[in-house]
Formats: structure tokens, C-alpha cells, sequence
């Protein structure tokens, strides 16, 4: 196991480049400037880093390697400056195994201190004056240094560790938190795992306790359900949307319009919003095909009572064709970009 250690202090990580390693992943340890080749032994490099650069260096060259390449690639931790053996390394942890412990120790911190940061994106409602009719709690972290941290690295290092739970739980509450400090009156979205949802129901009355602590009504939240292929135990989840629908929250689905799974939610859940997915809306008016595909989903929405939200509207054509099809509502840059602070519609066309 490694030892505990604070995030300022400089560990020298070594590894054994196996001779099956790919040729882009040899050439990475070989010639980044991060990594030096040790002095004695052959196909042994070392690099000297705070648990955080560290963390970054490896992430870029497992990039580079196939899994395999991940499981046979042996470390060894030392302190900066110490050496290591060669049966050190043997006794030691993969690549793989490293990387985990990295995103961990950082991770684990952010969300143990609750650095989290939610922005604020209107979505509108179409045709006629833009009028906004919720904003959705996007979560970011923030690093021990103030930087904001995207979504992407912080659900990849949940992952990998195993406490998607906890930061899902930790980012709803910090959207409440904000939502409610702000003082907002619109309806509030707020992202879900599915997994989490469908693990234990007391998840979602968590949630909910939060939002009678800050005053917020259950009515005006919107439970998007997001990676939706990623959705195994349909019925869990569907006694889940029951118990939201007794607190008279709502329920939307996200990127509809990617596989078979999200139509099939779509019958199944019968959520109150479809959000079209963006690859679909992009260049909608240029693509005879998308503009097909996403004007039945639209259509299909609306002969079963779903409003249709589009997601991802960048451009005014993407705006007009979405009004001109008759989707209830918009979200994109081309209205109004995530911001920690809500912001109102940019488009004032009709």
C-alpha cells in the first residue's frame, strides 16, 4: 500500500517499460521531458513530482498504451531523490493501480472539502420572446489552488476509485445550496446518474431532503438522467421515477436520439422532458438525415405529452429550425453559456 502523503511534496515515481509496450508508449517514456531514463538500469524511467503533476504525467502516457501495457507497467514510489531496485519494482503496483491512487488522493479531498462549484445554463422557451423556464446545475470542481476543474476528469476519477455516489450526491447538494442562495424562482435541473438512482432510492430522498432544507419546492425539480446507455436495471429506476412523481418533481431524459436505449426509456419512464442529443442538432439545417431523424423524435414527443428540449443550439439557423419544428424549448450557447452566476437568454429573435 502507499503511504499518505501531503500534496505539496516531491515523490519520485519509477516505472519498468516492458519490452511488449507499444512503440508510441516506449517513445513517450523516452522522449518526454518529464520522465528521465535511470542511469544503471536498462528500461527503467523515473519521474519527480508533486501528487498532482504526477497524477498528469501518468494519465497522458497510459493514454498512450493499450490496457495490457497499463497492467504490465510496474511502479515504485520513493522519495524524491532515492533510488530504487530492481525487485523493488517487481513487488510493486501497476501503472493502472498508481493512476487510481492518484485521482484518489486528489479527488477524495475535493470532495471531502466540498470544493464544488455549480454553473447555471437557461433553458428557454421557443417562439416568440425568450422566456426562461429553468436553469440547469452543471457541476464543476475546484482544485486546493482555486483552478475549476471540468466534469470529465472529476466522473473519470470517480470511476476509477469507485465514489460516483459521493460526488453526485456532494454536487446536487452544492446546486441546491447555490440555486437557493441566489435566490432562483425558475425550475432547477438537476443531473443524476442512473446508476446512483437505481443503487438505493434513499439517494433521491437525499436530495430532496436538501431542497426542503433550502426552502426549495420538490415541485420545481427537474431530475435529468444522464448517460442513459449506461442503464442496466430499468425497473429500479423506474421505481425511483414513481417516488419522484409522488413529490411532484419531473423527470428528463438526456441525449435522446444516440441509441436504441433512450427510445426504449422513452416508454418506458415516460419522462416529462426529452432532451435531444447535441451531435444531432449540430448543423441540423445542413443534414436532410438529422433533420429527419431529430423532427420525428420531436414529433413522436409530442403524440406522447414530452416536451422537447434541444440541446446544444450553437448558431440562429439551429434556433429557427428548432422553433420552426415546434420543440417547447432550447438550450445552448447560442442562448446563454454556463455561468456561476444565472444568466438571461442572449437571443432576443423570434
Amino acid at each position: 500500500m502507499f503511504k499518505s502523503v501531503e500534496s505539496n511534496t516531491i515523490l519520485r515515481l519509477y516505472a519498468a517499460v516492458p519490452a511488449s509496450m507499444s512503440a508510441d508508449g516506449r517513445a513517450h517514456a523516452y522522449s518526454c521531458p518529464n520522465w528521465t531514463s535511470h542511469p544503471r538500469y536498462q528500461d527503467i524511467v523515473f519521474a519527480d513530482g508533486r501528487p498532482e503533476e504526477l497524477n498528469r504525467w501518468c494519465t497522458d502516457w497510459a493514454d498512450r498504451m493499450s490496457a495490457t501495457d497499463r497492467e504490465n507497467t510496474r511502479c515504485h514510489f520513493a522519495e524524491a531523490g532515492h533510488d530504487a531496485r530492481p525487485d523493488q519494482l517487481m513487488r510493486s503496483q501497476s501503472l493502472r493501480e498508481v493512476i487510481d491512487w492518484l485521482e484518489a488522493r486528489w479527488l477524495s479531498r475535493l470532495i471531502e472539502a466540498e470544493r464544488f462549484v455549480t454553473y447555471f445554463q437557461p433553458i428557454v422557451r421557443l417562439g416568440g420572446r425568450p422566456e426562461v423556464m429553468a436553469y440547469e446545475c452543471l457541476m464543476r470542481g475546484q482544485s486546493e489552488e482555486g483552478e475549476i476543474i471540468p466534469p470529465f476528469p472529476l466522473l473519470r476519477a470517480a470511476r476509477a476509485i469507485g465514489c460516483l455516489e459521493a460526488l453526485d450526491v456532494k454536487a446536487q447538494k452544492c446546486a441546491l445550496r447555490t440555486a437557493a442562495g441566489l435566490g432562483l424562482e425558475t425550475s432547477i435541473f438537476i443531473n443524476c446518474l442512473p446508476q446512483n438512482l437505481t443503487n438505493q432510492s434513499s439517494l433521491f430522498e437525499t436530495v430532496l431532503d436538501t431542497a426542503r432544507d433550502y426552502d426549495i419546492d420538490p415541485s420545481r425539480l427537474v431530475f435529468e438522467i444522464v448517460e442513459t446507455d449506461q442503464i442496466e436495471d430499468c425497473r429500479a429506476l423506474q421505481q425511483v421515477v414513481d417516488m419522484c412523481r409522488r413529490e411532484k418533481s419531473q423527470i428528463a431524459l438526456d441525449d435522446v436520439g444516440t441509441g436504441y436505449n433512450s427510445l426504449h426509456l422513452m416508454t418506458e419512464l415516460r419522462p416529462d422532458f426529452i432532451k435531444l442529443d447535441r451531435d444531432l442538432v449540430s448543423n441540423v439545417h445542413q443534414d436532410l438525415f438529422k433533420s429527419r431523424v431529430a423532427s420525428k423524435l420531436i414529433e413522436l414527443a409530442h403524440e406522447l405529452d414530452i416536451q422537447t428540449i434541444v440541446e446544444g443550439i450553437e448558431t440562429d439557423e439551429e434556433w429557427r429550425w428548432a422553433t420552426d419544428q415546434g420543440a417547447e424549448l432550447g438550450q445552448g450557447f447560442y442562448i446563454g453559456r454556463p455561468s456561476p452566476r444565472p444568466q438571461h437568454p442572449f437571443v432576443s429573435c423570434s
